[in-house]
């Protein structure tokens, strides 16, 4: 017997994005590339069109009923259901390239991508990338395959920035001076530009959105000495969270559920660290503060 994370894999994640059995990711702009497969899990690579890099899907333990992440260049999350690791593998002609930190920027050139020519690593798991590289953020799919309610997610910050306190030389040549900004990814634009497309072809499959939330809290900032790293809480870098609900059928009992869910969320019982700021519910802003997501406010009004 499937147990319930496996279901909600398999139905809504693996038929979509993986299998395309219903035929919508091409039509909305999603090309499905290779797959691939290391020793922390599975991958999915996909091509959004108009983005010259590429976006890699990565399953994280979806065995696990809770689940922790707390890796250098992510923020921490804990929730149930299946989650991703979302990485970006930027094209070297693309501006957002030189935003990647070094050794990301020296990999994207080197034989793990044959030298450039590949969009994304070629090499197999014995040699595979470390999991704390070319992240920009996590993102979850958390359903009811019963009654047919569908939670897409992301967890991420406005930048992800690394400190290098010791600085970097390259052929004796100081790249990065001591305490100077070894990485700035813009982890929301990016993670969004995937999102967006994902929440498009279950729009096509599942019809407009029921309701969508964005929750803002304080940042965090990477201090890297020695190949350790050290988080430190700023309020001037944006972690965020935000999702979007879908219904297969608007019943009252289904609308319940969602109620419930969503208050649960408004409350901030389970993510204590992040205030909702963006709230809208069957069409209706109900809460609308610092104008944080944009973007996402112009998706609901298509």
């Amino acid at each position: 017997m499937m147990e319930k994370s496996e279901r909600i894999f398999n139905t809504y994640f693996k038929l979509i994005f993986v299998d395309d059995a219903m035929n919508q990711l091409e039509p909305t702009g999603i090309k499905k590339l290779e797959e691939a497969n290391y020793s922390y899990g599975k991958a999915w690579r996909y091509q959004i069109e108009g983005i010259k890099g590429v976006y890699e899907v990565v399953q994280w333990d979806i065995q696990r009923s809770l689940l922790k992440i707390n890796l250098p260049n992510l923020p921490v999350v804990e929730f149930s259901g299946p989650v991703f690791l979302l990485k970006y593998y930027p094209d070297p002609e693309e501006e957002v390239f030189e935003d990647f930190s070094v050794k990301e920027q020296i990999l994207r050139l080197s034989a793990h991508f044959n030298y450039g020519k590949s969009p994304y690593p070629v090499l197999n798991s014995e040699e595979e990338l470390d999991p704390t590289l070319f992240n920009i953020g996590i993102f979850y799919i958390v359903a009811d395959d019963v009654l047919g309610i569908v939670r897409l997610g992301a967890y991420t910050q406005d930048r992800f920035i690394s400190i290098s306190q010791d600085g970097i030389n390259l052929s004796n040549v100081l790249v990065v001076p001591p305490g100077g900004i070894d990485r700035n990814v813009p982890g929301w634009a990016l993670t969004w530009n995937f999102l967006e497309k994902m929440a498009e072809t279950y729009k096509k499959i599942m019809g407009k959105p029921y309701a969508a939330i964005g929750g803002v809290g304080k940042g965090k900032i990477w201090k890297c000495a020695q190949e350790k790293c050290f988080e430190e809480e700023t309020e001037s870098i944006r972690l965020k969270l935000f999702e979007i609900i879908f219904l297969a059928s608007r019943e009252e009992r289904v609308l319940a559920v969602v109620d419930d869910q969503l208050e649960s969320l408004t409350s901030n019982s389970s993510l204590s660290d992040l205030k909702t700021s963006f709230l809208w519910i069957d069409g209706k802003i109900k809460k609308d503060e610092d104008e944080e997501y944009t973007q996402l406010k112009d998706f609901l009004k298509k």
